[in-house]
């Protein structure tokens, strides 16, 4: 396991992006430590190389489905709670996730809150601890926080600004800031921008993008 400090995580692996995103974006913000995949190996190997406690998993996906996804999570830690996703609502495709091994299914699309709701009493039913488990300690998110307040407000005055140095410092803090809040896709974006910088290929619009969306979402 790569995971040093075996910090619990939340995946989802679904191959539609709009999906993962809504997930991703709507557990975050509720301070789950959770990771998005839309290419299910890719989404395995993180899983087996990591502490999951629970893993969303879409059924109907390529190049493996998520039957598939499922064999080799369990196999690997049969403890993980794995809940199917599915656009349909047939009793066939519930018999067939419930045969699989998983311990739930949801039909497409849900809300954030049942979807926490239905992760809760999976929890509870195989007495392990609740979904704090996930959750930054009280102190940590005050402290990240504050932390996120001043280094966006620091990223958006570098990109106004537009002062390549200025943005480089930002984008530093900011990055640190992207991997506390387990924020993957923006600590990936931000060091696109910094690779931009040191090759001289910085792209304004692009900037100005990840900075409506960092305004947006981180925090």
């Amino acid at each position: 396991m790569n995971n040093e400090d075996n910090t619990p995580y939340f995946v989802v692996i679904d191959d539609n992006k709009i999906s993962v995103k809504v997930c991703t974006v709507g557990l975050t913000q509720r301070g789950i430590n959770v990771r998005g995949f839309t290419d299910p190996n890719e989404g395995v190997e993180f899983v087996l190389q990591h502490n999951v406690n629970v893993a969303a998993i879409d059924l109907v996906m390529k190049p493996i489905d998520g039957f598939e996804v499922l064999k080799q999570i369990k196999h690997h830690n049969p403890n993980t709670i794995c809940i199917a996703m599915s656009a349909s609502a047939s009793s066939n495709d519930n018999s067939l996730a419930k045969e699989a091994g998983f311990d739930e299914l949801l039909v497409k699309p849900f809300n954030t809150q049942m979807f926490l709701e239905k992760v809760e009493c999976l929890l509870s039913e195989k007495q392990q601890s609740s979904l704090d488990q996930l959750m930054l300690s009280e102190s940590d998110s005050r402290m990240l926080e504050e932390q996120l307040i001043h280094a966006k407000t620091e990223f958006n005055q570098a990109c106004i600004n537009l002062e390549p140095n200025e943005i480089m410092d930002a984008c530093h803090k900011l990055r640190e800031c992207a991997v506390l809040a387990k924020f993957p896709s923006i600590k990936a974006s931000i060091e696109d921008i910094q690779k931009a910088i040191n090759l001289r290929q910085l792209n304004p619009i692009e900037l100005v993008n990840l900075n409506h969306f960092i305004q947006a979402h981180l925090g």
